[in-house]
């Protein structure tokens, strides 16, 4: 995950999603990947966050962007919304399954019960 400034003219911002996006195509190029045979399948941007950043969608227009710059088509995506999702990717196969998280209700923290009152008496 890259988190986006909320500032799109920020020179670092822009070279820290860059690097590290090098960074995975080349631990790819690394470990046998033929860069030519690469294809993206994109998934997130959603925004997760009750702010006006935006990060998700942010994100997802980096990556398609550097994707396209890159040269480096997609060969599908589920981008944007408000849920999360789950995914599950079988790199030998390239299949991806892909699950939207349900929103549940978030469960009350339950209090730890109080010590019983002091009786005077103390114990090391």
């Amino acid at each position: 995950m890259v988190l986006p400034n909320d500032s799109s003219n920020d020179p670092f911002d822009l070279m820290t999603q860059v690097n590290a996006m090098e960074c995975l195509i080349n631990a790819l190029l690394k470990s046998g990947a033929v860069r030519s045979r690469l294809v993206a399948k994109v998934f997130g941007g959603a925004r997760m966050i009750g702010s006006s950043a935006a990060v998700g969608e942010k994100n997802a227009e980096f990556v398609l962007s550097f994707l396209s710059d890159e040269g480096i088509p997609v060969e599908s995506q589920d981008l944007g919304g408000t849920q999360a999702r789950r995914i599950r990717f079988e790199p030998t196969t390239g299949r991806v399954q892909l699950k939207l998280v349900t929103d549940r209700p978030i469960e009350p923290i339950i209090a730890a019960p109080k010590p019983p009152a002091a009786s005077g008496l103390e114990l090391f």
